[in-house]
């Protein structure tokens, strides 16, 4: 990440948390939508892997849960109880969601567990 990127991710930072210390109601909407934002932005990441990207797109699908993250340790521990354990749960699920639908759907269903369902399906002979 380079200097700029992480002066512009410092100043978000103070911004949201100036936010959450004058209205945390108005903190979590705001959240909420960089929250919307970064789901979009996980299903672009995986879209662009899914039509030949480099493998190193994995991890960057995964980036946008570790920027929030950090967004989230530098807005403060306060701000963190209140958006950190939903934030993970949808991003990772995004992310996750994302991965599978751009490199085999069958890896991620609500159903069963993942191993247990590739392990019934059948493998398919290759011509």
């Amino acid at each position: 990440m380079g200097k700029a990127t992480q002066r512009r991710e410092r100043r978000l930072a103070q911004d949201l948390q100036s936010l959450f210390t004058r209205n945390p109601d108005h903190f979590v909407r705001v959240w909420d939508l960089y929250l919307r934002g970064w789901c979009e932005e996980v299903a672009a990441r995986a879209r662009a892997l899914k039509h030949g990207a480099t493998e190193s797109m994995l991890g960057s699908v995964f980036g946008v849960l570790e920027k929030a993250e950090r967004l989230l340790r530098l807005i403060g521990a306060d701000a963190e109880h209140l958006v950190g354990p939903r934030t993970r749960q949808i991003l990772l699920h995004e992310c996750c969601k994302a991965v599978a639908k751009a490199t085999d759907p069958r890896i991620f269903l609500f159903e069963n567990d993942s191993v247990y369902r590739l392990m019934e399906t059948k493998t398919v002979a290759r011509r």
